[in-house]
């Protein structure tokens, strides 16, 4: 709910799970949320030391904020060590050149739209990106986590997974010449992505989230009557049942996206990951702030890796001051990459010691 038609009620003794709700519902937080992703090359590279700064301090989840489930720093996930291919659940092809990050794309399926008609999708219910899935183990973590944590589930991607399929720079001339292969697959994946929603919807879970970068640096990868044109349908599809069902809905998107933004309210959204500096912060709040929750992404590309601790303080308090409010709306989102110094990791943390509580 927007700021300012909620009467607060105040707690200063929330767990994570609470935490993170009220940011959500601007029901105020006791202070702003912090999310650590620490990637596994990260881990991988600072190891002890970077475990002994984690253990120092506190953090309201985020996917490898605690370390290695395994508690092995050398192990990775499928297609996350240097040199390895792997294909995904789609057939697409990913080539690793530099271990403990994501590979990149080495081979796409569709290679002309004739390719399309012999395209099976992976069932989702039965796999993953890279491998089976186990519900069971998935909803006995859901019900472990949800006593502290605030819960995801996933509703997948839709334009990267087309990307991914037919080839970037193909797909991209496909939508500008308004070829009908782009319509038939993108309702191919809404299609397969809204059984898996509706799968995640079983379990209880707060949110389910999405994720496709449709920014570059300084603007949108293709126009934006196009996106409104032939994406915000298919988004506003899978939005409805997780609306419906009372759930939040959250979107991760890289790059420049200022011009998408409130149509994706429009149609449901109630939380973004957006980049900070691309998009700027007085913008984001312009659109933003008071409508949406916003899991803001501290600056990857300058500010974390090559910024002294200094710096990184200072921009972990303007995010703050220019984004948050008593009533909630913003979490700080730190995504952790091994070109991270380690004098700036624990300036994160310390700076949200100093800065988060309300």
């Amino acid at each position: 709910m927007p700021a300012g038609m909620i009467e607060v009620e105040w707690s200063r003794d929330m767990n994570s799970r609470e935490r993170v709700r009220r940011a959500y519902d601007f029901t105020g937080p006791d202070r702003v949320p912090l999310e650590m992703r620490i990637l596994m090359g990260t881990w991988h590279k600072y190891r002890d030391e970077l475990k002994r700064i984690v253990e120092r301090h506190s953090s309201d989840g985020g996917q490898g904020a605690a370390g290695p489930e395994t508690g092995d720093y050398d192990v990775m996930p499928a297609g996350w060590s240097e040199g390895e291919e792997v294909a995904d659940s789609w057939g697409c092809v990913w080539q690793n050149i530099h271990g403990g990050l994501k590979g990149r794309l080495k081979s796409s399926p569709i290679r002309d739209w004739h390719d399309l008609d012999r395209l099976k999708a992976p069932d989702p219910l039965e796999v993953g990106e890279f491998g089976p899935v186990d519900w069971a183990k998935t909803a006995a973590q859901v019900e472990r986590d949800r006593g502290t944590d605030f819960v995801y589930g996933s509703g997948s991607r839709l334009f990267e997974r087309m990307h991914f399929l037919r080839g970037y720079e193909p797909l991209l001339i496909d939508i500008a010449e308004r070829n009908p292969g782009v319509w038939r697959l993108r309702d191919l994946i809404v299609d397969n992505n809204l059984r898996l929603i509706h799968r995640w919807l079983d379990l209880p879970v707060d949110c389910i989230g999405f994720g496709d970068d449709w920014g570059t640096q300084s603007a949108l990868m293709i126009r934006p009557a196009a996106w409104r044109e032939i994406f915000k349908p298919a988004y506003a599809r899978m939005f409805e049942p997780i609306r419906k069902a009372g759930l939040h809905v959250h979107f991760h998107s890289d790059g420049y996206i200022l011009d998408i933004i409130p149509d994706l309210i429009e149609i449901g959204l109630t939380g973004l990951n957006p980049q900070s500096l691309v998009n700027g912060l007085d913008p984001l709040a312009a659109l933003c702030r008071g409508r949406i929750c916003l899991r803001i992404d501290l600056d990857r590309q300058g500010i974390l890796p090559f910024g002294s601790p200094a710096d990184v303080k200072e921009h972990v308090r303007e995010v703050i001051l220019r984004l948050g409010s008593l009533e909630g709306g913003l979490i700080v989102a730190a995504n952790i990459g091994p070109d991270v110094p380690l004098a700036n990791i624990e300036a994160v943390y310390e700076a949200m010691d100093r800065y988060a509580p309300i």
